[in-house]
Parts: C-alpha cells; sequence; structure tokens
C-alpha cells in the first residue's frame, strides 16, 4: 500500500526497514527533512508512533504550497479534481493538463499523480476509474498535525536553523551521477539553473556542503544517497550500511548506501 498521495522520485517508502533499527524514537524531539520530496519516512516514524516535532523542507514551491493547502484545507479539492478529469479523459486534455502543471496546483497535483516520471503510460491505464485516496488518511493526519511544519529554504539555513542534540535530520540528496545530468540538464540549459552569465550552475557542490555541515552538527542525521566511490570517499566516516533496490521504469540495479552518525 502506498504512504503518499503521488509518485515521486527518489520517495524511501520500501527502503526505510534498512534505517528502522537505528532510529530510537524516544531520543528526538523533533524529525526534520531538508529535502523532504514525498516525506515518506517522516510519515512512516509518524505512524510508528513519534510525538515530535516535524519539519519538512523542500525548493520546490509547487510542493510545499500543496502541503499547506492540504494542511489548511484538507486534499478533497484534489482527489476530485483527479478523479472528475480521469472519467472521460481524452490524451488531448491530459497533455494540455500536464502542460500547465506550474499554473495551479490542482494542474501540479495531477501531474504528479497521473505522469511524473511514467511518461507514456498515462492517461490511458486510468481513464474510467478512480483513485482510492481512503488509504493515504495517516499521510493526511501528519500533515495536519500542528506538529507538522513546511519550509520552502535553502537546504543549509534549514540545516542551521535546525539543528540541536534533540533533532534527527534525513537527508534524501539528489544523487551525484544524476544532479547535473537528469535534475539540472545540460541539454535543455534550463535558465534557472545557469547564473547571469549563462554559465551551468554547479549544483555538485550540494554533496560537499552536507559534508561541512555534518562534520560539526550538534544533532543526528541518516542519509540515504546512491553508493559509489565519490560517496564513499567523502563520507566513509559515517557508512553504516549498503542495499540493492532495482527501479521499475528501467529495470535497473543500483547499490545505495545508508550514512549516519548513529552510534
Amino acid at each position: 500500500m502506498s504512504c503518499f498521495y503521488f509518485s515521486y522520485f527518489g520517495n524511501k517508502r520500501t527502503e526505510f526497514k534498512y534505517i528502522e533499527d537505528l532510529i530510537d524514537l524516544e531520543k528526538y524531539k523533533t524529525i526534520a527533512e531538508p529535502f523532504c520530496g514525498s516525506s515518506s519516512c517522516s510519515h512512516l516514524l509518524y505512524k510508528k508512533g513519534f510525538k515530535g516535532d516535524i519539519k519538512l523542507n523542500d525548493n520546490d514551491p509547487n510542493l510545499i504550497n500543496f502541503y499547506k493547502k492540504v494542511k489548511k484545507k484538507g486534499s478533497e479539492s484534489f482527489q476530485k479534481f483527479v478523479n472528475k478529469k480521469l472519467k472521460n479523459l481524452t490524451k488531448e486534455q491530459h497533455k494540455e493538463i500536464v502542460e500547465a502543471k506550474d499554473k495551479n496546483l490542482n494542474n501540479w497535483f495531477y501531474y504528479n499523480k497521473c505522469y511524473n516520471f511514467r511518461k507514456g503510460v498515462y492517461p490511458i491505464r486510468k481513464v474510467g476509474k478512480e483513485y482510492d485516496f481512503k488509504k493515504y488518511e495517516t499521510y493526511e493526519n501528519m500533515i495536519k498535525s500542528d506538529k507538522t511544519t513546511f519550509y520552502n529554504e535553502d537546504f543549509l539555513k534549514f540545516l542551521k536553523d535546525n539543528d540541536n542534540e534533540e533533532t534527527l535530520f534525513i537527508f534524501d540528496p539528489p544523487y551525484l551521477d544524476s544532479f547535473n545530468a537528469y535534475y539540472y540538464s545540460y541539454t535543455a540549459l534550463k535558465s534557472e539553473h545557469m547564473d547571469e552569465e549563462k554559465n551551468l550552475i554547479d549544483n555538485t557542490k550540494i554533496f560537499i556542503d552536507i559534508k561541512n555541515f555534518i562534520d560539526n552538527m550538534k544533532g543526528s542525521f541518516i542519509m540515504f544517497i546512491n553508493k559509489n566511490a565519490i560517496m564513499d570517499y567523502v563520507y566513509k566516516d559515517y557508512f553504516k550500511k549498503e542495499y540493492s533496490k532495482t527501479y521499475q521504469y528501467n529495470k535497473k540495479k543500483v547499490i545505495h548506501g545508508i550514512y549516519s552518525n548513529i552510534n
């Protein structure tokens, strides 16, 4: 059973089992995710009985605005929009919604629920059917909780503002081998990923920033990341375990590593 409203690259729902034994819920007052995405780890800790604060940050303003709207008014309007569109959806209508995903949150939610990386699969499979959103009740309860707060900040500011001995940070950053090639395409040369002189920004600095932070942090952290020689070298002092994951969209098996300062 899914534990999130929508599909999301890199969600750790199925990999949570690899970190469960590292976490003592009684030790922490705050769970904080600087790259929250679908927030699946926070949700699973919430389901396990975590009673403290949950702080979720992401650089995607649409995602954070979505969370905030659900927190205030619930997800019913998003559910109705998707299910109504799917009843008699044509390919042309589907394309129009997807292309307008940044114009309003309904379209954005549709894109992440019905399209996302499954390009070419939808809308054919779901036309005339409805999604059952009832199974997401505990996820919505976490979002609506007075203990849950959302942020759209630079991740370093978020880390520094929330660092203390009773905080557990869960890191799920973009992967090194895809960070500049997929998330920030060299071929597309999107302006938001270039400086004023049209130079492509080297976003791999994120891994140095994380390393500098965790070397001097007060709190605890767990990080999921693709395991390769560079990651093993940079984070060698924090390595805990490795596991393999086969991605459905390309059937490729990838080795991931878990790094943490929890003893």
